[in-house]
């Protein structure tokens, strides 16, 4: 009981003492509003981080639609290498923000429109890290537990993983993976497959717990899951295209199920939530059977115009960022708007997280928490319930045995209270799940 006590005043006082210097530090100027027109219940206690692309950087606004921190960004570059729009943005783990910028100004030194950098930024809005490498109209990144960070080269059609030096230690490349039927018509109108931003197009990424990838291919209306050796697996979304038997795309242009899909999101029961950008819906399904079990197009409203993020929160609901009718929504399982933000003054924002105590919402590990363990017996505990009106349920976990290449658990096991686990010598991985966590934290640890 003592170690449990200790630990989640340990993980209470690092979160809020980075919360207030995430909130002391970052670049801020006149502090404005973003009108808040629908208020049915209050949104829980947390901020929304928003990508601000027309002002080069990023916003955090409270539930009452209050800006809190306004970063720009375009001073961390040289001049002449100008990265001026922003596009996905992800608050990380450590406090740091990491973010998508891209050019609309071709300067000079070989810097062409749609060049993109992916940076990290701590919190006092000091350059940490970024690559730029030979990026193009980068979409997505994200940072893994291992460090690395994994890519949407857009403009390449590609994803890559890079370490933090800069190395691609990973590449999945649309042109090798996907076999077109040449000369497709697009809108009545008559293409060749190789034209940029008319095929492909790898808008988002996320990769999943066993080491696969999912990816967003705008342009063929379709989600793939592919496995480290590039392989296709998995497809949803259209009704034009078929996985061989060498785990190739063979794709013909068509309508189906999605169109111009973004940020599709795995979440823990399995299924999969996204944005079907241009049907002007937010669409769940059942990965297995790619049935759709839920939906949400505003029938009720104006409708939802080119969305382009969607993510399932903790309570329930779903945050949508509506880019064309610039305005954020919270929305009920039942489709019920509770929440809706104006957001005309960001222009064409992208993509948006909800945050809790400047962190994307995770389900926190209080043990283990050490890197070494000298016991074999090793305590298994979460926090279910971080605020008052935040709660994670459903958790389960399995334990991946890095040594011996193996599950411990055959299949995720349920935890409603703290467990102790018998586990021999070894390098070890806890996979922790549960509904309502924006992200899996992976957690290494060892016995000696």
């Amino acid at each position: 009981m003592p170690r449990k006590l200790n630990e989640k005043f340990k993980i209470i006082l690092i979160t809020f003492s980075l919360f207030v210097i995430v909130l002391f530090f970052y670049q801020t100027k006149d502090f404005e509003k973003l009108s808040k027109t629908v208020n049915q219940v209050p949104m829980y206690s947390s901020y929304i981080i928003v990508s601000d692309r027309e002002n080069h950087g990023f916003v955090e606004i409270d539930k009452e639609g209050n800006i809190v921190n306004n970063f720009n960004g375009t001073y961390l570059f040289e001049k002449d290498r100008r990265f001026d729009k922003s596009l996905d943005i992800e608050r990380l783990s450590n406090g740091n923000t990491l973010i998508v910028y891209y050019t609309g100004n071709p300067l000079k030194d070989g810097i062409t429109a749609l060049s993109s950098i992916v940076a990290e930024i701590n919190p006092a809005g000091e350059l940490v890290w970024n690559y730029s490498g030979e990026l193009l109209f980068v979409h997505d990144a994200d940072k893994l537990p291992n460090g690395n960070i994994l890519i949407t080269d857009t403009g390449n059609d590609r994803v890559i993983e890079v370490t933090r030096t800069g190395y691609i230690v990973w590449e999945w490349k649309a042109s090798y993976w996907v076999q077109h039927i040449e000369n497709v018509t697009r809108f009545g109108e008559f293409v060749n497959s190789t034209t940029f931003g008319v095929l492909h197009y790898p808008n988002d990424v996320q990769r999943l717990p066993n080491g696969n990838t999912i990816i967003s291919l705008r342009n063929h209306n379709a989600i793939i899951e592919v496995n480290r050796t590039g392989h296709i697996l998995w497809m949803f979304g259209t009704e034009h295209a078929s996985i061989n038997a060498t785990g190739h795309l063979t794709w013909g242009y068509g309508d189906g199920i999605l169109k111009r899909p973004h940020n599709p999101d795995l979440l823990p029961n399995g299924n999969m939530v996204i944005a079907d950008s241009e049907n002007k819906r937010i669409i769940e399904i059942n990965k297995e059977t790619r049935e759709i079990v839920w939906q949400f197009n505003d029938s009720k409203g104006i409708g939802l115009n080119w969305a382009r993020d969607a993510d399932r929160l903790p309570n329930n609901n779903t945050l949508i960022v509506d880019s064309r009718n610039q305005r954020l929504l919270e929305i009920d399982i039942q489709g019920n708007v509770l929440s809706e933000y104006n957001t005309s003054q960001l222009g064409l924002v992208y993509d948006a997280d909800k945050i809790v105590w400047g962190y994307d919402i995770q389900l926190p590990v209080l043990s283990p928490l050490e890197e070494k363990y000298t016991s074999n017996y090793i305590l298994i505990s979460f926090w279910p319930e971080i605020l008052p009106d935040v709660r994670f349920t459903n958790i389960s976990y399995k334990i991946y045995d890095e040594l011996n290449k193996k599950w411990i658990d055959d299949k995720p096991i349920q935890w409603t209270e703290n467990v102790y686990r018998n586990l021999n010598n070894g390098k070890y991985i806890l996979y922790p799940f549960a509904e309502g966590s924006s992200e899996i934290i992976l957690v290494h640890f060892s016995i000696e």
